[in-house]
């Protein structure tokens, strides 16, 4: 793995007797969300609305499509599912819809480890999310708690502008108030850490729990995490 940490490890010496790192030049980390802390497992809503619809759950896995795309429309569930029950002939069943907010909620798994990352770097440095996403996820990630980590949140729907733009990074400094070599930025997108590097930040490519842990420790930071494994399951 090659790190893509961009302080040059040669100018760092000792400042009080104490090996000056990388880590001790970083102020914020900076996170992506999808992919990096938590993951998506949507077979169980396919197999719940193959189920409710008597349909393939390959047919549920395009609804679920055509469902985002409604969404990104302000068309609420209410009306979409009501309108796919209408088109197979059914009434949309009065418990659907609470059930179907279950499924959801239960096919998003946050990586226990990544987050106990979060937590162990929340005593060290400002710790932010900056994330591409929409609202209604939004809305469910802070229902569920999962950004309660996060010291700050940049979401790509509030500022109008998403990664990899140029402009959203320099957003994400001018909101923050930090030199750009003084953040660390993890991103599992390649393209998302090659324009972070180019506005001078620092970054590192998310693989995995395991893969980060490590690059962190190498550039200095020393977490006090406990050995959890590697699931990503369900709060």
């Amino acid at each position: 793995m090659i790190s893509l940490f961009l302080l040059p490890l040669a100018l760092f010496g000792k400042a009080n007797g104490t090996v000056d790192t990388p880590a001790n030049k970083v102020q914020t980390v900076i996170f992506d969300f999808g992919n990096v802390v938590v993951q998506k497992d949507t077979r169980l809503v396919e197999a719940f609305l193959s189920q409710e619809l008597e349909i393939s759950e390959e047919t549920a896995k395009e609804i679920l499509k055509e469902r985002k795309e409604a969404l990104l429309q302000g068309i609420e569930d209410k009306t979409f599912f009501k309108n796919i029950f209408k088109n197979f002939g059914k009434e949309m069943p009065s418990s659907f819809l609470k059930q179907f907010k279950k499924e959801i909620k239960g096919s998003i798994l946050i990586d226990k480890k990544v987050f106990k990352i979060i937590q162990a770097l929340k005593k060290q440095k400002n710790v932010i999310l900056f994330s591409n996403t929409e609202k209604h996820k939004a809305d469910l990630y802070k229902e569920l708690g999962y950004y309660e980590p996060f010291e700050e949140l940049i979401l790509s729907y509030e500022i109008g502008l998403r990664k990899p733009q140029k402009e959203a990074y320099q957003f994400v400094i001018e909101t923050i108030g930090v030199e750009p070599y003084r953040c660390l930025f993890i991103d599992d997108k390649l393209e998302n850490i090659l324009v972070a590097k180019k506005q001078s930040w620092n970054a590192i490519w998310f693989h995995d729990a395991e893969q980060l842990e490590k690059e962190l420790y190498d550039l200095g930071f020393r977490l006090d995490c406990d050995p959890i494994g590697d699931e990503t399951v369900p709060f």
